[in-house]
């Protein structure tokens, strides 16, 4: 992964590191104009509902596998398990501050992400990384404002997408970390 300006940027959706190219995103095109007032008004881009297509109930699709197969590989992942895992809404409180982070993922590769002022949203994907998966972000809508960091900065940049190394330590709990099988800085997201 090529690593913009050689710095890991904490970003909302967990640890995200940030790369210019090398990725491609599972949805093509632009995503759908809104008059949502989150996103400013009329003519303003938004997320379609990431939560339309999650599957119902809040548990793990079609072939994820089980806490038991998960357990035994200490919560790594192949990309067709984290696929089957992923869909869904999932959230995080940050200690300290107790703002709560929420992300929901469509089965076709949609997200959107929720937190404190903040609403923002793309495509998703996963990629093959040494010792794991890497589930990458492509920022299309945010509504540039205040995030759980105290932050307004876009996150909408051409050509870039922020990335995070994906395990699952239960079918229930996805950790999001800077370095494969959950080490080093790390985040957990419970499922909603």
């Amino acid at each position: 992964m090529i690593i913009r300006s050689g710095v890991l940027l904490l970003v909302t959706l967990g640890l995200g590191a940030c790369s210019s190219g090398g990725s491609s995103s599972s949805g093509t095109g632009s995503l759908p104009v809104s008059d949502d007032p989150v996103f400013g008004g009329e003519g303003t881009v938004s997320t379609p509902d990431a939560e339309s297509d999650a599957p119902s109930g809040g548990t793990a699709g079609a072939g994820a596998p089980t806490d038991a197969e998960l357990q035994a590989t200490d919560g790594v992942v192949i990309i067709e398990q984290a696929a089957a895992l992923v869909p869904g809404r999932w959230a995080h409180t940050r200690p300290g501050s107790q703002c709560l982070q929420t992300v929901s993922f469509s089965v076709d590769g949609i997200f959107e992400e929720r937190e404190l002022d903040k609403v923002a949203g793309g495509f998703y994907d996963f990629t093959d990384d040494d010792g794991g998966t890497e589930i990458n972000y492509a920022y299309t809508a945010d509504n540039g404002r205040v995030d759980c960091f105290g932050d307004n900065e876009p996150l909408v940049e051409e050509g870039v997408t922020f990335g995070n190394h994906i395990s699952f330590p239960d079918r229930d709990t996805m950790t999001l970390s800077l370095r494969p099988n959950g080490r080093g800085f790390a985040r957990d997201f419970t499922r909603q």
